[in-house]
């Protein structure tokens, strides 16, 4: 499987900034800390604080965007970019989605192929394999970890489960309440901070959840709006 592997992290991809170096300074013996992975194997390669690793639900999100049919760099870049759609989670830029899917060629989680076009250059065309297939499911039925993920990843998962369907939607949201639940549980259970800073920070953080976990009873979990096909998805970027 490309996702098993010393220190992969399930149902994530991490990325590295690709100008980023092991700096010449370092001692053998920092060096020896250091975790080198190959991209193929989708492992995770980090350095302290010198390597930025980065949560790519973009990457993950252009996986589901591919699920039905091929599609080229500007369809993708349309979906994503769509004001009524993932446009409200993200502004991503044409290079950085570029970036994004050379990574996941690279990976093996999705292929490409030239498709000629008569007096056009020819474009590339960018398909999922089995083995992105499986990445994304196994991406959609991981709990976000934490508030600060969920704002994010959370939401993403909800668009592809609305149109993946009610049963769908009801299993994504009783996951995510599960595991918030499960850290209000933590919170409450932790004993009394000695200062009143550490008191105000605990109380903020279990108002967040409860308020994240009322949110989320509120999400119609019944009829939610059709998967798009990719006929119409094409028909719309025209």
């Amino acid at each position: 499987s490309p996702f098993e592997g010393e220190g992969w992290d399930e149902g994530r991809l991490t990325f590295e900034k690709p100008y980023l170096r092991t700096p010449a300074r370092l001692t053998r013996q920092r060096k020896t800390h250091i975790i080198r992975a190959d991209i193929q194997s989708l492992n995770i390669l980090s350095l302290g604080t010198k390597i930025m690793r980065l949560e790519k639900t973009s990457a993950l999100a252009l996986l589901g965007l591919l699920r039905d049919a091929p599609h080229h760099g500007y369809e993708l870049h349309h979906h994503l970019s769509d004001p009524a759609g993932l446009g409200q989670v993200w502004r991503l830029g044409i290079s950085q989605l570029y970036a994004d899917l050379k990574t996941l060629e690279a990976s093996g989680l999705i292929s490409a192929t030239l498709q000629t076009q008569a007096a056009r250059p020819a474009k590339k065309v960018f398909a999922l394999t089995d083995a992105g297939r499986a990445m994304f499911a196994k991406w959609m039925v991981t709990p976000s970890r934490g508030l600060r993920e969920m704002r994010i990843e959370f939401i993403v998962r909800l668009y592809f489960a609305r149109s993946d369907g009610a049963p769908a939607v009801a299993a994504l949201v009783a996951r995510q309440d599960q595991s918030l639940s499960a850290e209000l549980a933590r919170l409450l259970r932790a004993p009394d901070a000695p200062g009143e800073f550490d008191r105000l920070v605990r109380t903020f953080r279990i108002n967040q959840i409860r308020a994240a976990r009322k949110w989320l009873q509120s999400i119609p979990t019944a009829n939610p709006r059709p998967r798009t096909t990719a006929k119409a998805r094409r028909a719309q970027t025209r």
